[in-house]
């Protein structure tokens, strides 16, 4: 039963673009659209299920990492063991977090130095997703070089 609840299966649905993407086959997994398992490097989603459902076989685990990496997905088993963790735990947190915000309320010099770091933080966390991202579209690049020579190969 444990290893049932913190497997958490991905689940994966195929849809037809509503704007852009050329009105090609996009994936969705748990709700989440995540065009990068069949775009190309125009941003264009394939009219052919069959092409979407080769980009998504082979890019799956590698889009997973970097969406990963970015906080746009998690790790379902873990998201679940998590989640139980903080609702036990919840509890045993309140009066730490309750004098923490007491002392952002009242302590000036605390607010600013806790503002300052989230901003610090979030920025660090906006050049890491950039990152991420560029990364990820380079890796699109060379499946799509290497998807163009397989088709090349193939015709001869």
């Amino acid at each position: 039963m444990i290893l049932l609840f913190l497997s958490g299966c991905a689940n994966y649905k195929y849809e037809l673009a509503q704007k852009g993407y050329d009105g090609g086959y996009l994936v969705r997994r748990h709700g989440l659209l995540i065009p990068e398992y069949t775009v190309d490097t125009q941003n264009k989603a394939p009219h052919d299920k069959k092409i979407a459902e080769e980009r998504l076989i082979r890019r799956r685990d590698t889009v997973n990492f970097y969406y990963k990496k970015m906080g746009r997905i998690y790790n379902d088993g873990l998201t679940r063991a998590s989640d139980a963790g903080n609702i036990l735990t919840g509890p045993f947190k309140l009066p730490g977090a309750a004098a923490e915000d007491y002392k952002y309320e009242h302590d000036e010099e605390y607010r600013k130095k806790f503002d300052q770091e989230q901003r610090n933080s979030e920025e660090q966390e906006l050049a890491s997703r950039q990152s991420f991202k560029q990364e990820l579209s380079e890796y699109i690049k060379r499946d799509m070089e290497l998807e163009s020579g397989a088709k090349l190969a193939g015709k001869d």
